[in-house]
């Protein structure tokens, strides 16, 4: 397991006081100084990090020693890289005495990481891990509304303070970050709601009361005869139906023409019990556009009707609709107007 450069930072500082003579890294544009070690008097050595990651700890031994080496050729003075990458390993060219503290200086590195790594694990804090999730059935800022109870902001301690799950819209994605106990948590959570919406049809029927003591045969008799013993009509006429197909998590909308008649329905889901069958609507908005006639006398004593312009009878409310049952909302207008739903759940 390696160890990300984030936990040496703290101690870089600390380090680089007592690095020895190979701490100071010579400067590249002026001659060299007295006592530059001489091509031939170099060493190479190997360090093989077991506990951090390779390139993150020769970055940080550059910052430490320096990455050029200034030295005495027969031909003049010239510079070598002081560090190389080789496999898993870091090599180490430079004079034996600031070679042999080099190799020290990566070494302490390693026990110092792995003491604050169990000094954090005595705290509880556990290493933090990132997670990109694509949402396959349902949006990103649902899922992340959804997982209200789960944010939260993470204070790491070599860190600035962030919000453990961020939400990208754009590319529909969230990213989070966590320890791997809460990160399992939250996935979990995921897995059980980004699922497929559940499928329903909706019927509608659009019923007036009217004084005549017979009602539509259109009509199912079970709602005929409740509907007679909860308001005061003589029966009940069928003016128009219709019917919605969706998911429970869209709104559904239907706009519809009998006659001279038009209606618009629409309604905007807010929740699903998929257990009990029952879909929980924000808003229930229904509209009814009836032909407004005038009576006209005609040159020969008849009398013939005019249309002019149209009643509208509206109301919107919230309600729920359960799997198999009628739901009957308010009348609206002068003369009675009912609207009747009754959803059925795709499959059943």
């Amino acid at each position: 397991m390696t160890t990300t450069l984030r936990t040496l930072l703290p101690l870089l500082a600390a380090l680089a006081a007592w690095a020895g003579p190979a701490g100071a890294q010579e400067d590249p544009g002026g001659p060299p100084k007295r006592g530059a070690p001489q091509a031939d008097d170099l060493v190479v050595v190997t360090f093989t990090p077991q506990r951090l990651s390779r390139d993150e700890l020769f970055e940080a031994a550059e910052r430490l020693f320096g990455s050029r080496l200034l030295v005495e050729t027969p031909v003049g003075p010239s510079q070598y890289d002081r560090f190389i990458l080789l496999g898993d390993s870091i090599v180490v060219r430079e004079t034996p005495e600031s070679a042999r503290g080099i190799l020290e200086t990566l070494a302490a590195l390693e026990r110092d990481v792995a003491g604050a790594e169990a000094q954090r694990d005595a705290r509880g804090d556990a290493s933090l891990v990132a997670v990109e999730y694509t949402p396959r059935h349902v949006g990103a800022r649902a899922l992340y509304d959804a997982l209200g109870i789960y944010r939260r902001v993470v204070e790491p301690d070599d860190e600035t303070p962030f919000e453990n799950v961020q939400v990208f819209t754009q590319r529909s994605a969230l990213l989070i970050r966590d320890t791997q106990p809460r990160l399992d948590e939250i996935l979990g959570f995921l897995q059980e709601i980004d699922t497929p919406a559940a499928q329903v049809v909706v019927s509608i029927l659009v019923v007036a009361g009217t004084p005549q003591e017979t009602s539509s045969p259109e009509l199912p008799a079970d709602l005929v005869q409740n509907l007679e013993a909860l308001v005061p009509v003589g029966g009940l006429s069928l003016l128009a139906r219709g019917v919605l197909q969706g998911s429970v998590r869209s709104p559904m909308e239907l706009e519809a023409a009998v006659g001279d008649l038009r209606y618009e329905i629409k309604l905007l889901p807010e929740a699903w019990d998929a257990e009990r069958g029952e879909l929980t609507l924000q808003r229930c908005r229904f509209q009814l556009d009836t032909p407004r006639y005038v009576a006209l006398e005609q040159e020969d004593g008849t009398v013939a009707r005019s249309q002019r312009g149209s009643d509208r009878q509206s109301f919107e409310t919230g309600v729920s609709l359960r799997a198999g049952e009628y739901t009957v909302l308010g009348a609206v207008g002068s003369e009675p107007v009912f609207v009747v739903l009754r959803m059925s759940v795709t499959g059943r």
